[in-house]
């Protein structure tokens, strides 16, 4: 408590109990001013950050049609296995459920 509560070069400092007490509460009510909205601003900061990457992860319906009709010419161009073209297929169907899950709950948010 005394380094933070020392003025200058630290050869003026709290010496008696009142002063080192009150210098102590003091130390602390600055500590908590500073840190406590410091958490709050972050922890706002990040979950608008988290709201931000799964906005980017949903894909538009006309680019998951696309995406099927792209991989679909792949498959029959012999280029991909029906096996990976059903793994792709199941990926973008996947995305394409979950982008309606999302939608279900911001809706029902509202």
């Amino acid at each position: 408590m005394m380094t933070v509560t020392t003025v200058g070069y630290g050869d003026i400092f709290p010496v008696t109990v009142l002063g080192k007490i009150l210098g102590s509460e003091i130390t602390i009510a600055g500590v908590l001013l500073l840190a406590l909205p410091s958490a709050i601003l972050a922890t706002g900061f990040i979950e608008e950050r988290q709201k931000e990457r799964e906005s980017s992860l949903i894909m538009a319906p006309e680019k998951k049609i696309e995406l099927l009709e792209r991989i679909s010419r792949l498959k029959e161009e012999g280029n991909i296995s029906i096996d990976e073209f059903e793994t792709l297929r199941r990926v973008v169907l996947r995305d394409y459920s979950r982008n309606n899950e999302l939608t279900e709950d911001k809706a029902g948010e509202s």
